[in-house]
């Protein structure tokens, strides 16, 4: 009988053993057990899916079966543990735990790997603060806490892991400056804080990092001028601080002679392109939205330079106005596949001195004041593998043939805006702006009154035929109001739309014109993006979930309104692609500047700032335009200024939801009041009774005369 309860009570406790806690067992094998016990916590914090089976059977972290020749668990590195290793030798030296959909805190328990050497956390949503206690991995040497939800400030304890050579902490939600602690981690070649929302001073103590050959800071809102100990950074290959908000002078990046690359967008950074001559390494240079001025210099070693990006140039304030007019600096520019000149105030060419550049690819010299007539067949001896050409806005001379490579047949081209001439029935597959050109496009449409349209906005010449159009007017840029009735008078923009195009609708009464993208990738399908997400501010969700996008520039023309002034022009906008704040898909920066027949009325325009808030409603209203030859021109441009690429690249530039027009109401009568209205009443009844003994006076008279008549004849 004793022993039967002596079998019992074991048997309940090994049963109630099985049923406890699998937290509470140890992880036996060669691993340390500080090591063990800190893995097992991390995966009960992060719910770690492939560990579970490691967990769930008590195995090992560094040799996984037990059996002393095994392999770690996934994502996981070890030191020591070769086999015959001695029991709880071998220790944790890297995590691997990107992408595993973790969204919650960093557990305490992972600062207990302090042999870790490794820790790559990136592309998940960790949320609160990167904790002090990371300063206690002082044998980490690459740390990516990047694209997660990381807020509050940069902890100082990062600056004790002076062996870091690797360190990211880019698309969070950091803020507050950038900590001077940072200045000792002497060992980094890679730092990226970029897109944060970190403020303040780019610290000088940043500039101790010499052995740094990557630093991206861009995507902050720093509000100084760069230190001029950045110039001691003289083993940077690789320079990102587009968007950063940093201001000061280019000459600070003087000294760095070896970067590879170099970026630069949307900053107030002033100076002289020429600061760049004497780089000797560079292969990429990307610079948009600044205050630098040209003119472009002759480089160095111009035979690495394999992307020259440059825009928004401002005019060269003490030479002669024809800058880069003979374009020299491309000699020797072998490898050149994408040069972009967008908007730099070139204002000449000189054709004979262009070189030939074989490897290029993507040519941009849009919105210059270039002017000539272009050689016979002088892009095809130039460029002769060139597939996207943009020379929109600018004077050049010429018929398309000689403008057109055999590659571009089945490319993009914008030759808008240019005394051009051709046919395009040659070219039956070309994607091409022509708009305001003397192109004959005929062909392409199934009327001619729709290439009639398009040739009246770009002469400028009155089109007799042209149809009065009704008023309100509207357009649905990017998509239709179908199902909401008091929208009917919406006309749709649906059309597929090109990297370089141009449509006139059915009805002949509106055109749009869209140019882009600014890199040279085609990743926008059709200019067109919508979302599910709810609207705020209106009930006529439709209007806003899709819009009309473009990378460069995008414009609408309505024609057939009488001449004349008073119009009101209403456009509606709706922040769609760029996320909500609450994450680091948030932090991108839409701006374009609007013009409404040719004038500048918005610069700089941010949908989100002037709606405070993503999926957002905000109207812009233009009153008392006037219209001239009967025709109205809005046009949207991308300036330089923004980010690129959040949440993904191509968001910026313009994005439109609506277009609506209509005429200056006449101003309301005043409304009288009750005095007022007593007035008017007996005013009126004075009146009336005056004129009753006139009139009676009158008869009277008339009566006395006939009697006085009839006395006399007596």
């Amino acid at each position: 009988m004793a022993s039967l309860i002596l079998l019992f009570l074991l048997t309940s406790s090994l049963s109630l053993l099985a049923l406890a806690d699998d937290s509470e067992m140890p992880i036996s094998g060669i691993t340390s057990l500080n090591d063990s016990d800190a893995i097992k916590a991390i995966y009960y914090a992060w719910n770690i899916s492939d560990w579970k089976p490691y967990v769930e059977n008590h195995l090992d972290p560094c040799i996984g079966n037990g059996t002393g020749n095994g392999t770690p668990w996934p994502y996981i590195e070890c030191a020591d543990c070769h086999v015959g290793a001695r029991f709880n030798s071998c220790n944790v030296t890297a995590l691997y735990l990107s992408g595993q959909n973790i969204n919650a805190k960093i557990p305490p328990e992972l600062f207990n790997l302090q042999l870790l050497t490794s820790l790559d956390l990136h592309n998940n949503s960790i949320s609160d603060g990167i904790p002090p206690a990371i300063g206690n991995l002082g044998k980490i040497i690459y740390l990516d806490l990047s694209m997660n939800n990381f807020s509050g400030h940069i902890p100082e304890e990062i600056g004790i892991l002076t062996g870091l050579i690797y360190l990211n902490l880019s698309k969070n939600l950091l803020s507050g400056s950038v900590p001077s602690k940072l200045g000792d981690l002497i060992n980094l070649t890679s730092l990226d804080l970029s897109v944060n929302m970190l403020s303040g001073n780019v610290t000088s103590e940043l500039g101790k990092l010499t052995n740094l050959q990557v630093f991206k800071f861009g995507t902050n809102n720093f509000n100084s001028p760069l230190p001029q100990d950045l110039g001691n950074l003289t083993s940077l290959k690789e320079l990102y601080f587009d968007s950063s908000g940093a201001s000061g002078w280019l000459y600070v990046l003087g000294p760095l002679t070896k970067l590879r690359i170099l970026w630069a967008f949307d900053n107030d950074i002033r100076g002289n392109l020429t600061v760049f001559a004497n780089f000797t390494e560079l292969e990429e240079l990307r610079i948009y939205g600044t205050l630098i001025e040209g003119p472009i210099p002759k480089f160095s070693q111009p035979s690495k330079i394999r992307t020259l990006q440059i825009g928004d140039l401002l005019p060269v304030s003490s030479s002669s106005p024809e800058m880069d007019s003979d374009f020299s600096f491309l000699k020797n520019m072998d490898n050149l596949t994408i040069l972009s000149l967008r908007n730099c105030s070139l204002k000449s060419i000189k054709f004979p001195s262009i070189p030939v550049l074989t490897n290029l690819t993507y040519l941009d010299l849009s919105f210059n004041k270039l002017s000539g007539k272009v050689p016979t067949n002088f892009t095809q001896d130039k460029f002769p593998n060139l597939t996207q050409l943009f020379v929109g806005g600018n004077k050049f001379d010429g018929n398309l043939n000689d403008i057109l490579p055999r590659n571009l047949l089945n490319g993009e081209i914008d030759v808008s805006f240019n005394p051009i001439s051709g046919d395009l029935s040659l070219y039956p597959n070309l994607n091409i702006n022509f708009l305001g050109s003397n192109i004959n496009a005929r062909t392409r449409y199934s009327n001619s009154r729709s290439s009639d349209l398009l040739n009246f906005i770009g002469n400028k010449s009155l089109w007799t035929n042209i149809t009065k159009l009704p008023v309100p007017f509207a357009i649905k840029c990017g998509g239709d109001v179908h199902g909401i009735p008091h929208l009917l008078y919406y006309h749709n923009d649906t059309k597929h739309l090109g990297v370089a195009d141009v449509n006139s609708d059915p009805q002949n009464q509106w055109v749009v014109s869209i140019v882009g993208p600014f890199l040279p990738n085609n990743n926008i399908i059709d200019f067109i993006v919508n979302t599910d997400h709810s609207i705020s501010g209106t009930e006529a969700q439709a209007l806003y979930q899709t819009a009309r996008i473009s990378a460069s520039s995008l414009r609408y023309y309505i024609v057939g309104f009488p001449d004349g002034d008073g119009y009101k022009i209403e456009i509606d906008f709706a922040e769609i692609v760029i996320e909500e704040q609450s994450s680091w898909r948030g932090l991108g920066r839409r701006y374009f500047n609007i013009y409404i027949q040719g004038k500048l009325v918005e610069k700089d325009f941010n949908i989100v700032d002037a709606a405070n808030g993503s999926y957002v409603v905000v109207n812009k209203t233009y009153e008392n335009i006037t219209v001239t030859n009967r025709t109205l021109d809005i046009h949207f441009q991308w300036a330089g200024r923004g980010t690129c690429c959040i949440p993904h690249e191509d968001t910026y530039g313009p994005l439109v939801s609506a277009i609506h027009v209509s005429t200056r109401e006449p101003p309301p009568r005043p409304r009288k009041t009750a005095r007022e209205k007593a007035g008017v009443a007996v005013g009126i009844l004075s009146l009336g009774i005056a004129s009753l003994l006139i009139s009676l006076s009158i008869v009277y008279l008339w009566w006395q005369w006939i009697r006085l008549g009839k006395v006399m004849k007596a």
